[in-house]
């Protein structure tokens, strides 16, 4: 069960949730990095809020992850995304962003999925995209904007910048 707290609400529509694993789990050496990711979240997102085209309602998770190689994900059918909170602060304020991206693709309609028989199949511009994960064009989107977006975030918020310069 998900408890929330009122420091969990960036605004009314907004949600960031730290899961419960990552918060008091087993991993005590990492809570000074989930803690501090946490709070780059809290401060990062009002500012995205601003420039992307975001759903209504938005969640983000601060959780660990367990798929291998998986360091975020988002989901269209919740409006909801997931970080890992092991990343190190600059790379999880990027992954972030990529993420915020999708939700954005999504938002606009550019990228969406139907089902065909037992298989997801993605649309891009309503066109269907069946191909390798770094060829997807909402892919090659979400990783060129990535960069410029995280050094938007801090330029545009120095508390950001100052966490990230310290850690």
């Amino acid at each position: 069960m998900t408890v929330f707290h009122k420091t969990d609400f960036v605004d009314l529509d907004t949600r960031i949730v730290l899961s419960y694993g990552a918060k008091y789990g087993t991993r005590p050496s990492l809570r000074a990095r989930v803690e501090l990711n946490h709070k780059i979240t809290e401060l990062a997102l009002p500012v995205l809020k601003k420039i992307l085209n975001l759903p209504e309602k938005l969640w983000v998770r601060v959780c660990f992850l367990k798929a291998k190689r998986l360091s975020g994900r988002y989901w269209d059918y919740c409006t909801a995304a997931e970080v890992d909170a092991r990343l190190e602060p600059g790379t999880f304020l990027e992954v972030l962003c990529h993420e915020l991206v999708h939700a954005e693709q999504y938002t606009t309609g550019r990228l969406s999925w139907k089902t065909h028989g037992r298989r997801n199949v993605n649309y891009w511009d309503g066109v269907p995209v069946i191909i390798e994960y770094r060829e997807q064009p909402w892919e090659i989107e979400a990783f060129r904007r990535q960069k410029d977006l995280a050094d938007y975030v801090m330029k545009n918020d120095p508390e950001i910048n100052k966490l990230l310069t310290v850690a």
